[in-house]
């Protein structure tokens, strides 16, 4: 049977540039907003905290991105789902009973999250965590804390799927704003006002979490089209989605093993004090994917109905305009922030032993991050073919090389040396996985790809730069370094605006002027 829901919960089918253009902007503001948030309160957070304890809040990120091991390919199912058949009238029902098929095994790995940290995320933490100034009970207690706060987010991730499917971005988008705004707001608030620990931290992300896992709940019922009947479990439609599920859980779990694997090396092998620095480094590049992933989670759905319906022109339209599109919007933060990655970090963090210590790794985890970021696009249009194997594949080859460099020969350089070897695994990705790709499901496509859709826009992005930086006077204090390096920023993006047509064309169309009749 045929899930999903009816037309009239979305736009007409075959979005055009405006709907993309308005799903990325909402998926931008729900992604930026938090990272702009956290950018902000990281300085506050050091100076009430104290770097050895904002240690801890580096291990509470990994155990977020970790997490999401847990969702198996789930969430990624129901987003899939619900946008394959988004205008079929005739499986209202059946999409209810899909997310309530769902969010059974969900529920279920949340609980268990729970409950294992109950009983052993103290004593775990405190064997693996190390610090000379931390107290091992203060370790414990934040270990036990932070993995409850996890389990309570972790069936957000299937709500927000959902409303991605509908093609619900701006109401997802709100609900994470105002999540974020509350989640930083509040801890500052308790840190400042009430108890400046790092356990009275981590109850605050324990609360937010609750809130954001609730808050997407309510929204995606709200969105989901009304049936008479109840939802109910349905084990046949968990059977027929097994293969898609297990192929996008397998690249998960390689993913994350790529993704985090430097940072559980450095965790186990560095202080807390010094990998500080590498969080506050890794904090820095992630702004990169509060860019890449609310593009992915535009085309995604998109995608995913153009290949339902066998269009391949229209799909070959649609991966160029939202590669130049990611281009414009990525390369421009990324050079920017890689020329002044030490002003950036003293400025953000106040600290200058901090900037010292972060800005090269920082750098290097740019530049590895940007190359990981251009992957998005191909990924989303492999993932609404089905076609897991591919990145399931070469994740597997790439995990087995990462581990071993990061072990040796780049553990004598530390974090340094992990970034560098981010740099590589990600080159790798770029330059050989990209022509399979594009020989399967873009044939024909691949050169315009690398030139027109990231050569040249990257090219404006660094032209505009470096005619930024002979332009625009030298800054001091932090507010007006800041200010400086955005206006970089603006005309690195005015730069690379220019050398893509197919975002420059219907941005020009836009704002012409209507002529009268």
């Amino acid at each position: 049977m045929t899930t999903g829901v009816p037309g009239d919960v979305l736009p007409p089918s075959g979005p055009g540039r405006s709907h993309l253009q308005l799903a990325v902007t909402a998926n931008l503001i729900g992604r930026g907003w938090p990272v702009l948030l956290g950018f902000v309160a990281v300085r506050f957070y050091i100076d009430l905290l104290g770097k050895p304890a904002y240690g801890l809040v580096g291990t509470y990120i990994v155990l977020l991105a970790l997490c999401t091991l847990l969702d198996m390919g789930l969430g990624a199912t129901l987003t899939r789902q619900l946008a394959r058949v988004a205008q079929d009238r005739a499986a209202a029902a059946a999409s209810r009973s899909l997310v309530r098929t769902l969010e059974v095994p969900y529920w279920g790995m949340a609980a268990l999250l729970a409950l294992a940290s109950l009983v052993a995320a103290g004593p775990v933490a405190a064997a693996w965590l190390h610090s000379d100034v931390v107290p091992v009970e203060t370790i414990r207690s934040a270990g036990l804390l932070m993995g409850l706060a996890v389990a309570a987010q972790l069936p957000s991730a299937l709500y927000q799927g959902g409303l991605l499917g509908l093609q619900r971005q701006v109401l997802l988008n709100g609900v994470l704003v105002a999540v974020a705004t509350i989640r930083v707001a509040g801890t500052l608030y308790v840190l400042s006002f009430v108890s400046p620990t790092i356990e009275a931290f981590f109850l605050c992300q324990l609360g937010a979490s609750v809130v954001q896992t609730l808050g997407t709940c309510v929204a995606l019922r709200g969105a989901l089209p009304r049936d008479a009947d109840p939802p109910r479990f349905n084990a046949a439609l968990l059977r027929s989605n097994l293969r898609f599920v297990g192929g996008v859980a397998g690249i998960t779990v390689v993913s994350l093993a790529l993704t985090q694997a430097d940072k559980v090396v450095l965790n186990g092998r560095l202080s807390l004090e010094v990998f500080a620095y590498y969080t506050v480094a890794s904090q820095m590049a992630g702004v990169l994917g509060s860019i890449a992933q609310p593009v992915f989670t535009a085309v995604f759905p998109r995608f995913s109905e153009l290949a339902a319906t066998g269009d391949p022109p229209a799909e070959a339209r649609e991966y160029h305009r939202a590669s130049q599109l990611l281009s414009v919007l990525l390369f421009p933060v990324v050079v920017a922030l890689a020329w002044h990655s030490h002003d950036v970090l003293l400025a953000w963090s106040g600290h200058r032993d901090v900037a010292d210590n972060a800005y090269l790794p920082a750098t290097l985890l740019l530049v590895g991050g940007a190359l990981n970021a251009v992957m998005h696009v191909p990924y989303a249009m492999m993932l609404a073919h089905a076609w897991t194997k591919l990145p399931l594949v070469t994740n597997l080859i790439a995990v087995s090389v990462l581990v071993p460099l990061l072990v040796w020969p780049a553990a004598p350089y530390g974090t340094i040396g992990a970034a560098a070897v981010w740099v590589l695994l990600n080159a790798g990705y770029v330059l050989l996985v990209i022509p399979v790709f594009h020989t399967r499901l873009v044939p024909g496509e691949k050169v315009r790809w690398y030139v027109h859709d990231l050569l040249l826009p990257l090219v404006g992005a660094v032209g505009g730069a470096a005619l930024a930086e002979v332009t625009i006077p030298g800054a001091a204090g932090s507010a007006r370094v800041l200010a400086r390096v955005a206006a970089v920023g603006v005309v690195a993006g005015l730069g690379a605006l220019a050398m893509a047509p197919e975002v420059r064309r219907p941005l020009v169309s836009f704002l012409r002027p209507a002529r009268p009749n």
